[in-house]
């Protein structure tokens, strides 16, 4: 495995760097850097994980407790927040992807920076389905379990 940034924050004990927030028993909050926005969390397990599903019971209820709490959070000083987690095995490590699970918190406001290099297009990325691709869609997914 490539040297891993978080695992790294974690033997090093950084808490005192600029980038830390806070910890629970089993996760910690540093802000993103890079950064999308003004505020923008990455919310990371301690223990060594890439997916979702290698973790404990007792882990996920501690992470999802984290991002509920900066959910509640955030919109007493932004209008709001996107919540997300990426699992892209087929990417290489580098300075924006990081095979080591985390969720991204990240302010938003109207019509934000965000939005207008991205929202602004979402008409024309999303598509609507018709119910032949859909069926097709659905029953793929179906298959897999």
């Amino acid at each position: 495995m490539e040297k891993c940034v978080f695992c790294e924050i974690i033997s090093r004990n950084k808490k005192n760097e600029t980038q830390f927030i806070s910890e629970s028993k089993h996760s910690f909050i540093i802000l993103s850097n890079p950064s999308l926005t003004k505020g923008h969390l990455l919310i990371i397990l301690k223990k060594h994980v890439e997916k979702i599903s290698e973790l404990k019971n007792f882990e996920k209820k501690d992470l999802f407790n984290e991002i509920e709490k900066f959910q509640e959070l955030l919109p007493q000083k932004f209008s709001g927040c996107d919540i997300h987690q990426n699992y892209r095995p087929f990417l290489l490590q580098g300075r924006l992807k990081v095979d080591h699970l985390h969720f991204h918190i990240i302010p938003r406001e109207f019509k934000d920076k965000i939005w207008k290099n991205y929202g602004k297009f979402q008409d024309k990325i999303f598509k609507d389905l018709n119910n032949k691709k859909l069926n097709e869609t659905r029953n793929e997914i179906r298959s897999l379990f």
